[in-house]
């Protein structure tokens, strides 16, 4: 008996996911097609965003100075140019830096997918009901992914792989705090807050996660999806709660029909979240 509900349920739930989805006839050509408007993208990301470091450094900076690891020189001519308070220099310019290199994906990769595959992949639009859910959801699963899953997870981790490296973002967020430069921590909650999730959420949910619906079970999608998303940020210290976050963004996108605002605005709190807790409380870590 409790078998046949349980499988009336997951039909259900199938059926309605199934039917929120487009109909794009997920072949190779079609996969073929998003990657070659994708690398593109992405390589044009990367010139983009080393000319904005450039734009950033001093004219007058040397020739081996890295485009993408400005000086402290360079840093402060950076924010003076930008019309910036001298002080608050050194965490103005890669807070601007951050904030313009998640602009450019965030125009482009949407970009991308759009003109691969049209309009129909990606939609995100206001639900009140699925807000709430979110935010109901968000009030629960914050405090348990970080500190509890994050702190019962580090002595493993840390068991194989020694202590976890130093995030530079970190460093730039305390450093803007001490010196008063909210107007940086701002501009880094807007780059991590808003344009990353922008960007992440519509590739790797709108297009990934809806394209493996097509080849899989639902909890493979899902497996699947929160796995690479995961190993995906380069971060095995954080490889546990980012597999539990993803997996609970693309549980959200499917009961919601398909609407990126549930993952987004999870995605986007829990990173202003982390950002406010180091500028804040000299939390010592970004999960």
């Amino acid at each position: 008996m409790m078998s046949d509900y349980r499988g009336i349920l997951r039909g259900t739930f199938v059926d309605e996911v199934n039917a929120a989805f487009p109909a794009v006839a997920w072949q190779p050509s079609n996969l073929l097609r998003v990657l070659c408007f994708t690398l593109p993208t992405a390589a044009a990301a990367m010139l983009v965003n080393a000319r904005l470091a450039a734009v950033l450094s001093s004219s007058s900076s040397s020739s081996s100075s890295s485009l993408l690891s400005p000086t402290a020189a360079d840093t402060a001519a950076a924010a003076a140019a930008a019309g910036l308070d001298v002080a608050e220099s050194a965490a103005a310019a890669p807070a601007l830096l951050h904030v313009s290199q998640e602009a450019v994906l965030a125009v482009l990769m949407p970009a991308a997918v759009w003109l691969a595959l049209g309009p129909r992949v990606v939609s995100a639009r206001w639900d009140s009901y699925w807000v709430l859910q979110t935010l109901a959801t968000c009030a629960v699963l914050f405090p348990l992914v970080d500190p509890l899953l994050w702190g019962a997870w580090q002595p493993a981790v840390q068991a194989v792989l020694g202590p976890a490296p130093v995030n530079p973002l970190v460093a730039t967020l305390q450093q803007a705090a001490d010196a008063g430069d909210w107007r940086s921590v701002g501009l880094h909650c807007a780059a991590s807050g808003v344009l990353g999730p922008l960007w992440e959420e519509v590739f790797w949910r709108g297009f990934f996660l809806t394209a493996l619906t097509k080849v899989l079970p639902l909890p493979a999608c899902i497996a699947f999806s929160s796995l690479n998303f995961a190993v995906l940020h380069l971060s095995p210290h954080n490889l546990l709660p980012l597999l539990v976050l993803s997996s609970v963004c693309d549980s959200l996108y499917f009961r919601s029909g398909g609407n990126l605002l549930a993952p987004l605005l999870l995605h986007g709190l829990w990173n202003m979240s982390q950002v406010l807790q180091i500028a804040l409380l000299h939390k010592q870590t970004f999960v």
